[in-house]
C-alpha cells in the first residue's frame, strides 16, 4: 500500500466577532464533499485534510503531514474564547497547536503526522522566516525563498528515503493544499511540487478550499488539472528541444481530444522515435506525416470555436504551445521530406549530432548518384555493383555499397603505382640533402602523365612536386628560411606526406636538424597505410580515371567533398561504435572548441560545398 503525504502551507486561525458576547470565536464553515453535512470545519486547511482522508485510494491514511509554518502561527496564542488553554502555558493554544487540536478530532495519531525539528533530527514542522526585507535587498528575498523551498524539498526527501529502505517498490503520493500562507506560499508549494516530482514522488490530490463568507459555506476543490498544465508545457519544450513527445502524450492520454489533435499527437510521436532510431527512409516518412498532420491542425484551428467544452478547451491547450513548437521545427515543416541537407542542418541546430552524422552518411551516396545525379554509373559498373550488393549480408543500398564497400577489380594496382611513385620522391629526397638534385629531371622524367595512368591522383603529384621545390629552395636560400614555417603549415594535406611529420617537427629550432627530420619522415614514409585510411577516395579517383564512374561535377571538388564525407563516417562509426580513439580525426582542426562544436563546424562546411560540387 502506497504512502499517503501531504504538503501545506498552515494558516492563520481567522476569528470573528461573537455575537451574544463582548468577545471572538473562531470562524468555522461547512465544506461540501467533507463527510457529511453536519461535519464543521474550523480551519482552512482542515478542510483540505479531510478531504484527503474521504478520498485517498482504498480508505488508506495519511502517514506524513509537511508543513511551512510562520512564527506567527508557531508562537502566537489565538485570541478566541472557544480555543482551549495550554495547560504548561495558561494561554491559549497557538495557531498550529490549535491546528493539532483539530486534528486530533479527527482521531488521527498527530505526534506522528506533525513532528518537530529537535537537536537530533529535523521534523515535518518547517519554521520559516516571513519577515519582509527592505526593497533594495529584493535579491536576498528571492534566494531566502530558494533557500526554504530547497529545505522543504530536503525534508520530504529524507522521509522518502526512509521509506524506500524498508521497501524499495513503496510508492509515496504527495497530496497539496495550496489555500494557507503569505502571497509567495503557492509559488513556493509549486516548486516543491516540481522538485519531488522530479524524485519520482507521485503527485496525488492538489487541493484549494476556496470559503464563501457570504453563505459560511465552502467548497474544497481538486485544481490538478491546473497544475498539470506544468507538466504540459514542460512536454511541449522537451519536445522542442530533445525530440521527445512522452511528457505531451501522458498529459492528453485518455483525454476527450479532437481527430486533428490526436492525428498531430500520433505524428509527433512517430517523428520523435524516427529521430532516435535515424534511419533515412523512417525519418522521410515521418517527417512527411508530422508536415501533413501540422497542416491539417492549423486548418482545424481555424473552424475550432473558443471554449466551450473539454475537447476544444484541450484543443486550445494545445494552440497555445503550437506556435512554440511550429517556430522551432519550421524549417523542416516547410522544406521537402527528401531535402536531406536541411534535415542534416536543422539536426546540427537542435543539437543532434549523432542524427546528423548517421544522415549525413546514409543520405549523401543517394543525394550524389540518385537525387542530384552528379555522379552517373558506367553499364559495366552498373551490372557488377548489382552483381555484389545482391551478395550483401548486411542489405546496404547501393549507393551506399558504391561509395564505402565496393572494390574494382585491378584496384590493388593503385598500390604499387603508389609504392613506386613512393620510391621516386625518396631519392629526390636523397638528392637533395645530397646537393645534388635537378628539380627539372624530376619534372622531365616523372610527369603526371607518366604517373596518372597508373593510378596516381593529380593533387597528390601537384603536391609532391611543389614540396620538393619549396624544401629545394628553403636549402638553397638562406633568404627563403624565414618562410619555412608558413610553407609547412599552408601545404595541403589531404593526400600528402604532410599528415606523417611528427608533430613535434616545428619545435626543433634548427633549421637544418628541422629540414632533415622531415626528410626522414618522408623517406621512411608507410604509405601503403596511408593509403588505406583513404582507400575509399581513391577508390572512387581509379573508377574515375578508368571510365567507371562519369561525373556532373568538379572531379577535384568532388574528390576534396568525399574526404570529408569519409571522415565524417569514421566519426559516426567511431562515435556509434564507443570506440576508445585517443584522438578525433577532427581534434587538430580547430583549437579551443569541443569535439562537438568541431564536428558541428565541420558538417555545416560539408553542406556549403555540396552544392558547388
Amino acid at each position: 500500500m502506497a504512502k499517503n503525504i501531504m504538503l501545506m502551507f498552515l494558516s492563520d486561525v481567522k476569528t470573528i466577532k461573537n455575537e451574544n458576547k463582548t468577545g471572538r470565536i473562531v470562524s468555522q464553515a461547512k465544506y461540501e464533499g467533507i463527510e457529511d453535512e453536519t461535519v464543521t470545519t474550523y480551519t482552512t486547511n482542515e478542510s483540505a485534510v479531510r478531504y484527503v482522508l474521504k478520498n485517498i485510494k482504498d480508505n488508506a491514511k495519511l502517514d506524513k503531514i509537511f508543513v511551512f509554518a510562520s512564527k506567527l502561527v508557531l508562537t502566537i496564542p489565538i485570541n478566541a474564547e472557544d480555543v482551549p488553554i495550554d495547560e504548561v502555558t495558561g494561554e491559549h493554544l497557538t495557531h498550529y497547536q490549535y491546528f493539532k487540536f483539530r486534528l486530533k478530532e479527527l482521531k488521527l495519531d498527530v505526534e506522528k503526522l506533525l513532528t518537530e525539528d529537535n537537536g537530533k533530527n529535523k521534523g515535518t514542522v518547517y519554521p520559516y522566516d516571513e519577515m519582509q526585507i527592505s526593497g533594495a535587498e529584493n535579491q536576498y528575498i528571492a534566494w531566502q525563498s530558494m533557500g526554504q523551498i530547497l529545505e522543504m524539498a530536503s525534508r520530504i526527501q529524507s522521509y522518502v528515503q526512509e521509506v524506500k529502505k524498508k521497501n524499495s517498490n513503496e510508492e509515496v503520493i504527495l497530496h497539496v493544499d495550496c489555500t494557507g500562507g503569505l502571497r509567495n506560499a503557492a509559488m513556493m508549494t509549486v516548486a516543491v511540487m516540481r522538485l519531488m516530482q522530479y524524485q519520482h514522488i507521485v503527485i496525488g490530490k492538489v487541493l484549494y478550499s476556496n470559503y464563501n463568507g457570504k453563505t459560511k459555506r465552502g467548497t474544497v476543490e481538486e485544481v490538478n488539472e491546473i497544475y498539470n498544465l506544468f507538466d504540459l508545457i514542460a512536454g511541449a519544450e522537451e519536445f522542442v528541444r530533445f525530440g521527445s513527445v512522452n511528457a505531451i502524450k501522458n498529459y492528453f492520454e485518455n483525454r476527450n481530444i479532437p481527430k486533428s489533435l490526436q492525428d498531430l499527437l500520433n505524428a509527433m510521436d512517430k517523428f520523435a522515435e524516427a529521430i532516435k532510431i535515424c534511419r533515412r527512409g523512417e525519418f522521410q516518412e515521418a517527417l512527411e506525416e508530422l508536415q501533413t498532420a501540422y497542416q491539417n491542425f492549423n486548418v482545424a484551428q481555424q473552424q475550432m470555436p473558443t471554449v466551450k467544452d473539454i475537447s476544444s478547451l484541450n484543443y486550445n491547450l494545445m494552440q497555445q504551445l503550437e506556435s512554440r513548437i511550429g517556430q522551432e521545427y519550421s524549417f523542416l515543416l516547410q522544406n521537402k521530406s527528401d531535402d536531406y541537407l536541411s534535415i542534416i542542418d536543422w539536426c546540427l541546430d537542435h543539437g543532434y549530432l549523432q542524427q546528423a552524422m548517421t544522415l549525413y552518411t546514409e543520405c549523401i551516396p543517394y543525394m550524389l548518384i540518385n537525387k542530384d545525379k552528379k555522379i552517373i554509373l558506367s553499364n559495366f559498373t552498373k551490372t557488377d555493383l548489382k552483381k555484389k550488393v545482391k551478395k550483401d549480408s548486411m542489405k546496404r543500398e547501393p549507393e551506399f555499397f558504391l561509395l564505402n564497400e565496393y572494390s574494382p577489380n585491378g584496384y590493388n594496382n593503385i598500390f604499387n603505382s603508389y609504392k613506386a611513385f613512393v620510391k621516386v620522391l625518396q631519392v629526390c629526397i636523397l638528392d637533395i640533402r645530397k646537393n645534388r638534385f635537378d628539380m627539372q629531371v624530376f619534372q622531365q622524367n616523372n610527369s603526371f602523365a607518366n604517373w596518372s595512368a597508373k593510378g596516381i591522383i593529380k593533387s597528390d603529384f601537384e603536391e609532391y612536386k611543389q614540396l620538393l621545390d619549396d624544401l629545394q629552395k628553403l636549402k638553397a636560400n638562406s633568404n627563403l628560411a624565414t618562410n619555412e614555417e608558413t610553407i609547412l603549415k599552408n601545404l595541403p594535406t589531404l593526400h600528402s606526406f604532410i599528415q606523417l611529420i611528427p608533430k613535434n617537427t616545428f619545435e626543433i629550432k634548427n633549421l637544418d636538424k628541422r629540414i632533415k627530420k622531415m626528410f626522414v619522415s618522408l623517406e621512411n614514409a608507410n604509405y601503403r597505410a596511408f593509403i588505406r585510411k583513404n582507400a575509399n577516395t581513391l577508390i572512387i579517383y581509379y573508377m574515375i580515371i578508368n571510365d567507371m564512374l562519369i561525373l556532373n561535377s568538379d572531379e577535384e571538388k568532388l574528390l576534396k567533398f568525399m574526404d570529408r564525407y569519409f571522415i565524417i563516417k569514421q566519426e559516426r562509426n567511431d562515435s556509434a561504435h564507443a570506440r576508445l580513439i585517443p584522438q578525433s580525426n577532427l581534434t587538430n582542426q580547430s583549437s579551443g572548441k569541443s569535439y562537438a562544436e568541431i564536428l558541428k563546424e565541420y558538417m555545416k562546411e560539408g553542406i556549403r560545398e555540396y552544392s558547388s560540387i
